[in-house]
C-alpha cells in the first residue's frame, strides 16, 4: 500500500532536487504533480518519484507532533527543522528532569562555532531558533548535553545549511 501525506504537510516539495526525481505531471491539473505526490513537480521528502513511481492506493498518513512520540522519561534532541536551511532552523528538545544543559553548534571540523544554551533548565520541551546567517555554506552538528545529578545525556545530529 502507498502512503499519502496530508496537504499541509511540510515534507511536500522538498525532495531530492535532481530532475530525474520530479514526480509526473497530472495532465489534468498541470504544473501540479499526480499521486503519490503533493504540490508542484518536485518530488517530496521521503517519497520515491520520478518515472518509476506509481500509485498503489490511497491510503492518508500525517506525522505525528514530537509531543506525541517523546518519552516522558528520557532525555530528546530532535533533528532540526527545516534541513536543509538557509539561515534559520530550529531546534527542539525534551528534559525529563531540571538539568544543566548545554547546546553548542560544531562544523564539520568537529571545532565547536557557537555555543546557543549553557544554563540550568527545568524539566520540559524546549525550542530554540539558530541563526547561521554569519557562518559559511555547509554540514554543522548540534549537540545537547545535559547534566542532572549522576545522570548524564549526550546526543548529536547533523544539519544542513546551503545559502
Amino acid at each position: 500500500t502507498n502512503y499519502y501525506i496530508k496537504s499541509n504537510s511540510p515534507c511536500i516539495d522538498i525532495g531530492d532536487s535532481l530532475s530525474i526525481y520530479d514526480d509526473p505531471q497530472d495532465l489534468n491539473n498541470p504544473p501540479f504533480a499526480q499521486w503519490p505526490a503533493r504540490g508542484s513537480l518536485r518530488n517530496d521528502m521521503g517519497a520515491y518519484g520520478g518515472q518509476g513511481s506509481k500509485v498503489i492506493a490511497n491510503t492518508i498518513v500525517g506525522i505525528q507532533s514530537q509531543q506525541e512520540i517523546i518519552n516522558p522519561d528520557k532525555y530528546y534532541l530532535g533533528q532540526n527543522y527545516p534541513n536543509p536551511f538557509n539561515p534559520v532552523t530550529k531546534i527542539e528538545y525534551f528534559i525529563p528532569q531540571n538539568s544543566l544543559v548545554h547546546l553548542d553548534i560544531y562544523n564539520s571540523l568537529g571545532e565547536k562555532v557557537e555555543t546557543i544554551i549553557s544554563r540550568f533548565q527545568t524539566e520540559g520541551n524546549y525550542n530554540v531558533t539558530w541563526n547561521a546567517g554569519n557562518y559559511s555554506s555547509g554540514i554543522y552538528f548540534y549537540k545537547l548535553t545535559a547534566v542532572s545529578g549522576k545522570n548524564s545525556f549526550s546526543e548529536k545530529r547533523k544539519m544542513v545549511l546551503v545559502k
